[in-house]
């Protein structure tokens, strides 16, 4: 990411869950950093897209 964003605790652990849930669903190491970028592309209408290139990125 290219920007720093500050969040509560909670939220953080929130994220960690997802980055976990992610993790275990595609079966390859993904960081907090991708579980926000997974929600960003989630809330833009860019999900396909984005799936696509995590799946490259980690491949």
């Amino acid at each position: 990411m290219d920007k720093v964003i500050r969040v509560r605790e909670k939220t953080y652990r929130n994220l960690a869950v997802l980055a976990g849930t992610m993790q275990a669903e595609h079966g390859f190491f993904v960081s907090v950093d991708d579980a926000v970028s997974f929600l960003l592309a989630k809330n833009s209408g860019k999900l396909r897209d984005f799936k696509k290139n995590l799946r490259k990125n980690k491949a």
